[in-house]
């Protein structure tokens, strides 16, 4: 499970699920790591794409975050740039117009 989803499941917010998932994860000098990083998936919040971790249960080896691309994040850029709209004018449909010579004041 996620953090997120850990939250919906026990009924507590992030902010105290946060600590309660750092001290599962660090071993004491009584008991192992209880929890570990099984993988890592994207979750999209709003407009910003975060890598979020699922958890599962054991002692074992948390999974390295995986490296994004410097070209991935380009191109997410480029088509999140091309869907903006910046002015209450691109609204409509464009209307392509050929000023003449004489027109121009």
């Amino acid at each position: 499970m996620t953090s997120v989803e850990i939250c919906a499941a026990i009924g507590t917010t992030t902010r105290k699920s946060g600590g309660i998932l750092c001290r599962l994860m660090r071993a004491s000098v009584t008991k192992p790591k209880r929890v570990y990083i099984a993988a890592w998936t994207n979750d999209a919040e709003g407009a910003r794409r975060y890598p979020r971790a699922i958890y599962a249960l054991g002692d074992k080896k948390d999974k390295p975050m995986p490296p994004v691309s410097n070209a991935e994040n380009q191109r997410r850029y480029r088509q999140k740039k091309a869907k903006q709209v910046n002015s209450v004018f691109q609204l409509g449909t464009p209307i392509k117009y050929r000023m003449k010579k004489h027109d121009r004041y």
